[in-house]
């Protein structure tokens, strides 16, 4: 159903004519021969009181030059709409953005093109893109909705770590030295996969939904714990905590860290290319 008056390629058309000095004009612009603009004038006028005959050439009525005053503003407002900056939600853990994100996004997307928002979870992160709530999500391994694409062009290390005090306390030189002691542990690590345990095989001291909270517990002799490496890369290199060696099944490799998107939001191909792009460059050891 057409709602209009005119539709776009006709209101077009009396604008430009009403621009120009003749057919011949308006023919060059839209790339037209005169004849073919002299009958959709021709059209034009039998269809609405937008132009009349007068002195042997078609001249804009009234009505006409108020169509056009509208059809300038709307094509402004389009203008306008499109010129607006791009709207962008990014999705990843507090410990990545604030190590590496917020420092990267003015140069991946500049604010006076973009307005990102990002926003950090330590959850379930399919939801988030499933439900529309974001558009981009950081994040490691592979989501299982098929829905969602991803890319994973970054490793992450993991790290096994105590305190100090911790390791004196319970004498831990190797992994296997930490079976039977308190752990902190973070909700988001797999025990079954990570160490082959189930929960009632491992002493949880604490579970904690955040990194950074885990980590505190570490530093407060609460457990040992896994956390991505780069999340206590300076507490190690400051020797506040201690990176037990991993052995055995206690060992482990490094995830891969990646981006996730809906896979039917096509239209964001090219910014899923500039993410990957700046990932590849990241070290997350």
């Amino acid at each position: 159903m057409n709602i209009f008056a005119l539709d776009s390629d006709e209101a077009t058309l009396l604008l430009e004519y009403e621009k120009s000095e003749s057919i011949a004009q308006v023919a060059k612009v839209f790339q037209r021969d005169p004849s073919v603009i002299s009958r959709s004038l021709k059209s034009l006028a039998e269809k609405l009181p937008v132009l009349e005959k007068a002195g042997g050439k078609w001249v804009v009525t009234e009505l006409g030059s108020k169509f056009n005053n509208w059809t300038t503003q709307a094509i402004l407002s389009q203008q306008s709409i499109l010129n607006q900056r791009i709207q962008l939600k990014i999705a990843s853990t507090r410990e990545f953005a604030g190590r590496y994100l917020i420092g990267a996004i003015e140069e991946i997307f500049p604010s006076e093109k973009f307005h990102v928002h990002i926003i950090t979870f330590d959850g379930n992160s399919e939801e988030l893109l499933l439900n529309g709530q974001v558009d981009f999500v950081f994040d490691c391994g592979k989501p299982y909705d098929p829905q969602i694409a991803f890319k994973r062009p970054a490793k992450e290390e993991m790290s096994l770590v105590v305190s100090k005090e911790f390791k004196n306390k319970y004498k831990v030189k190797a992994s296997e030295d930490l079976t039977h002691l308190p752990h902190a542990h973070y909700s988001r690590n797999n025990l079954a996969k990570l160490y082959s345990m189930t929960k009632d095989q491992v002493n949880i001291a604490i579970s904690l939904n955040d990194i950074a909270l885990v980590r505190e517990a570490v530093f407060n002799s609460m457990g040992w714990a896994l956390l991505p490496t780069y999340t206590v890369k300076n507490e190690l290199k400051n020797k506040e905590l201690i990176e037990i060696p991993q052995k055995g099944h206690w060992k482990q490799s490094p995830y891969q860290f990646g981006l996730w998107w809906n896979r039917d939001k096509t239209y964001l191909k090219e910014h899923v290319q500039k993410l990957v792009n700046w990932l590849e460059k990241q070290d997350l050891n």
